[in-house]
């Protein structure tokens, strides 16, 4: 059995299922836990918090995942321009 022969469902023990499913089980990857990273936020009217939900290993990770989520454009118009301050950021495992 090669890496291969798994990846392309050539290998008896690998074949593609009927139900479409295209990975062997046993290469089905294992789900992260969500994480709820909240982000503190401040603009010239007011304070606040932002939180985004995330799959990650760890809270570091999950941060790290949050504050690039953080930057991008619908994340900025949702909390109207208002700076991040990603050091105080906190992580809750929710599952």
């Amino acid at each position: 059995m090669t890496l291969t022969s798994i990846l392309d469902g050539s290998h008896p023990r690998t074949r593609r299922r009927p139900s479409g499913s295209h990975w062997p089980q046993f290469l089905a990857l294992p789900r992260d836990p969500m994480w709820l990273v909240t982000i503190p936020t401040r603009s010239r009217r007011a304070a606040g918090t932002q939180t985004f939900a995330v799959r990650a290993a760890t809270a570091q990770a999950a941060i790290a995942s949050a504050s690039l989520a953080a930057g991008t454009s619908t994340a900025l118009l949702h909390r109207r321009g208002a700076l991040i301050d990603i050091t105080a950021a906190s992580a809750v495992l929710r599952d």
